[in-house]
């Protein structure tokens, strides 16, 4: 790990992710191959079927943390995770995913992104999740002038069902950019002044 650690030095990455700034309840920090711990440490004795596998093993919690690192580097699927941790107590409640980054310029490549989210379960139904993905919209919308998020979860995971239309999203399966037919895949545009509202008021 440490080898891959000096190779990136020596590399210079294609997008750029600073640190998030704090939200009402909840601080943020980039996902490192020095604080992936707190991966295993929120979801190792998750049973949900639907919680990433990886995420459950403190070994292929680090790999996970160095492919992550890797997006930097990757000029069709850049992206960063960042780790979710409680204000008040410094404890980590969750993971977001930022990916799909993209350098290519049709269409509206440059424009669109993919999120994902992952809540320790201890801190569910408090309402963390919408708190941090709206602030990670507003993140990538404010620093990378992304205007088109896109999201997918599978189709029997009625809780990320929900939370993705609570947020605006619409359901556009007849695209399966992701996931094929086992999931449900989602898109908000805040490309018009009426869609950004919700998440700049």
């Amino acid at each position: 790990m440490e080898q891959l650690r000096q190779q990136r030095k020596a590399r210079r990455p294609l997008h750029h992710f600073c640190e998030m700034e704090n939200s009402e309840r909840l601080q943020y920090e980039i996902l490192t191959t020095y604080n992936y711990p707190s991966i295993f440490e929120m979801f190792h004795d998750d049973d949900s079927e639907f919680t990433d596998n990886r995420f459950k093993d403190l070994m292929l919690a680090e790999q996970y943390a160095a492919e992550i690192g890797e997006l930097v580097y990757q000029a069709k699927h850049g992206g960063c995770d960042f780790l979710v941790k409680l204000k008040s107590t410094d404890k980590y409640v969750g993971i977001l995913h930022l990916f799909d980054y993209s350098l290519e310029n049709y269409s509206d490549v440059a424009k669109r992104c993919s999120i994902g989210f992952a809540i320790a379960k201890a801190y569910h139904r408090r309402y963390y999740a919408t708190e941090a993905v709206q602030h990670l919209m507003q993140y990538a919308y404010i620093k990378h002038q992304k205007t088109k998020f896109l999201a997918y979860t599978k189709i029997p995971n009625n809780p990320a069902n929900a939370f993705l239309k609570s947020l605006g999203m619409t359901l556009k399966n007849e695209d399966y950019y992701y996931g094929g037919e086992t999931s449900n895949y989602y898109v908000l545009d805040l490309s018009t002044e009426q869609s950004l509202a919700p998440f700049f008021t």
